[in-house]
């Protein structure tokens, strides 16, 4: 064969590897070893031990309690130079929806389009009968809301830039400017951003920004819910889920360049 020596061999272990791993980036949610296994082709307990190693290496993640095996932001990390298109969304919308069910509220991945919108690109929702619920594709204005809260906070524009674009904001329960102001600069010393009944009247969202090198916000993760149904340990909870997810995230994400999506 052209461009291969006639000693080369296949090495076995790196093609039941990668068969691994193309099973996993073709599921829909996390799957168990032997499932895995028969998918792949390959025997349970190599199966296992392969895992094992592509959860050392970060390219694949185990959740301890099921024992399930999904595709991890490592493999985005290996990636990101022939990253395109929306393919990044295929990594992050698993997180998604294992937040929502987590903690039982509507997960909403934004992402910024212009200098004065953003759009919403990926939704994970829960299985409660009734739940808060917004349309893929939606666009908003930058700034409002607790994801505007966090687009603004990472934005690099100062006091009167962000003053000039909160006046043309509106809201169902608008807040001052001074209250605004306030929660910007608190999302910049905690990482996350809260709107109570501000955007829409009895509907609360959290929001953690996945940021570029220059610490900008490329996106915003928000998780949304009725404002009824949280307490404050349960939004405690939900935003180190989301700082937690979004910093991951972000460092995976490093080094890309980034354009605003049309």
């Amino acid at each position: 064969m052209k461009g291969q020596s006639k000693s080369a061999k296949t090495v076995g272990a790196l093609v039941s590897g990668l068969k691994v791993i193309r099973v996993l980036s073709r599921a829909r949610q996390p799957m168990g070893v032997t499932e895995i296994a028969r998918e792949a082709g390959i025997i349970v307990s190599t199966c296992f031990n392969i895992l094992h190693t592509l959860v050392d290496e970060r390219i694949v993640e185990m959740d301890p309690a099921r024992k399930h095996y999904s595709i991890s932001f490592g493999l985005l990390e290996l990636t990101k130079g022939l990253t395109d298109g929306d393919r990044w969304i295929d990594f992050i919308r698993p997180r998604l929806n294992e937040l929502a069910q987590t903690h039982q509220v509507t997960l909403v991945l934004w992402h910024r389009v212009s200098e004065d919108r953003a759009v919403m690109i990926s939704r994970a929702d829960t299985q409660a009968a009734v739940r808060a619920h917004m349309t893929l594709g939606q666009r908003l204005p930058l700034f409002v809301g607790a994801f505007g809260r966090a687009f603004a906070a990472y934005s690099g524009k100062d006091q009167a830039e962000i003053k000039r674009a909160f006046d043309r904001l509106r809201w169902e329960n608008p807040p001052s400017f001074d209250a605004y102001w306030h929660d910007i600069e608190m999302t910049s010393s905690r990482g996350y951003a809260v709107d109570r009944d501000n955007f829409a009247r009895g509907v609360t969202s959290i929001a953690a920004p996945i940021i570029d090198d220059d610490r900008h916000a490329i996106m915003v993760i928000s998780a949304m819910g009725f404002t009824g149904q949280f307490t404050d340990s349960g939004l405690d909870a939900i935003a180190a889920d989301l700082k937690r997810c979004t910093a991951e995230i972000s460092d995976a994400m490093s080094g890309m360049t980034w354009k605003f999506r049309s």
